[in-house]
């Protein structure tokens, strides 16, 4: 799904669930979500990672806003792709951009395919 299919937000009231995000220009995407416990407390996990402690106003909930303002919604299926292509990439394929998905793409470090 990308983001002409998706009924618009309200930038004010994020809602949990799954997406999909660029941590920097030019990186590759990750998998994040917004979650929302039984506290009515509002958290974000970027990779799989709390990215800090909920809070109940979703401003003061760490990357919150930055999931709901700049991440796209992706399904289940796609979302543990991400988490399991980039946990691979670290252990396996640390030269891969997942495996430092903080860092913009750079094509001239990557292996050739052929």
């Amino acid at each position: 799904m990308n983001r002409r299919h998706e009924a618009p937000r309200r930038v004010d009231q994020p809602e949990p669930g799954l997406f999909k995000l660029r941590l920097v220009k030019g990186g590759p995407w990750v998998a994040a979500e917004i979650t929302l416990d039984d506290a009515g407390r509002y958290g974000a996990l970027i990779n799989g990672e709390p990215c800090g402690p909920a809070h109940v106003d979703p401003v003061l909930a760490p990357r919150v806003m930055d999931v709901w303002h700049s991440g796209v919604r992706i399904d289940a299926g796609e979302h543990a792709y991400l988490l399991s292509l980039s946990a691979w990439a670290r252990a396996n394929a640390p030269d891969r951009p997942e495996a430092s998905p903080a860092q913009p793409i750079n094509l001239m470090r990557m292996a050739a395919l052929w």
